[in-house]
């Protein structure tokens, strides 16, 4: 697992949480992360911070998928298998996914 970059989602979520909407990967049409209003979930700030790109689209490429496999791509980035990943992607309560992750980051700091 890269809880490094877990650490970096959850303190980019934490820190601006109004850029945090866990039900889309990313909001605006320009999918661009330098857009001031544009918020993602966690999948879209992990591909987002891992590859450093601030439009999604290009960020997704750089790690072998569409915007559209955000989730793949994310999971890719952070090092999860598919049950972990569906647990913290597809978890749509803010406060629920926030507990996932840490506990992912738990977890991983233990192993």
């Amino acid at each position: 697992m890269n809880i490094e970059l877990m650490r970096r989602v959850r303190d980019q979520i934490t820190a601006f949480p109004e850029k945090w909407d866990q039900h889309s990967w990313a909001s605006e049409e320009t999918d661009d992360f330098s857009e001031c209003g544009t918020t993602a979930c966690i999948a879209g700030w992990a591909v987002a911070l891992h590859t450093g790109e601030s439009n999604l689209v290009k960020a997704a490429a750089k790690l072998g998928h569409s915007a559209w496999d955000t989730d793949l791509a994310a999971a890719k980035a952070l090092g999860l298998d598919a049950g972990e990943a569906r647990g913290l992607f597809y978890t749509y309560s803010h406060e629920r996914a926030l507990d996932v992750l840490e506990t992912l980051i738990k977890d991983g700091e233990n192993a």
